[in-house]
């Protein structure tokens, strides 16, 4: 946003864009890869969590939420094993919204930020 009076460039925060694209290795008959390829087919939203360590690490944090998978595209170098391409996006059907989430000790996630949809917004 320019604004006269200023010789600053200024920003006004907008809307979260939260996309998650990953590669895997094509592995048919795993849970994580057959619910992948199930949501991708039946276009389900799924309870998604994506941490910066493992899970049973604690204070390990991330956000969570409901995602779709809108991609789940096979490749097959000649080289190399096959692998998938996957990519979620936050999913407008998800009942609640995202949260940023740390584990405690238990291996729960605990919310340390929600963020809520803007009360002034009425669509």
């Amino acid at each position: 946003m320019k604004n006269k009076g200023s010789i600053f460039v200024k920003y006004l925060s907008g809307l979260k864009d939260t996309p998650l694209d990953f590669e895997a290795d094509w592995e048919p008959n795993e849970p994580v890869f057959d619910m992948l390829q199930q949501c991708f087919w039946t276009q389900d939203p799924i309870d998604f969590l994506i941490l910066d360590g493992g899970i049973k690490k604690v204070g390990a944090q991330g956000l969570r939420g409901g995602f779709v998978v809108t991609k789940f595209e096979r490749s097959e170098p000649v080289e190399d094993v096959m692998s998938v391409s996957v990519s979620l996006r936050l999913s407008a059907e998800w009942p609640q919204e995202p949260e940023w989430v740390k584990m405690s000790a238990g291996g729960v996630p605990v919310v340390v930020g929600a963020f809520g949809d803007d009360p002034d917004n009425d669509p």
